[in-house]
């Protein structure tokens, strides 16, 4: 779902040539900064990158997680 949110944000700033803008909170920071926890995704789509270049920087953070939680899960998981 976030990678998805993130083709469509990336698109829309596409297609509207930078038009479209980022809500800011009452602190003058962005919601967008808020809700990922990094202005890094943002700053990508202000400078054109593509949801694939955005989201391939959490490839190699998914897979330390994935192999740091296996001890706390309850069951096997599932083979792809």
């Amino acid at each position: 779902p976030v990678r998805t949110g993130i083709a469509m944000l990336t698109t829309a700033w596409e297609v509207t040539d930078g038009r479209v803008g980022f809500r800011r909170r009452p602190d003058g920071g962005y919601v967008l900064d808020y809700l990922i926890g990094t202005d890094a995704v943002r700053r990508g789509i202000e400078a054109g990158a593509s949801w694939e270049d955005i989201t391939a920087s959490w490839v190699s953070e998914e897979e330390r997680f994935r192999v740091g939680r296996r001890s706390y899960l309850l069951y096997k998981e599932a083979e792809d």
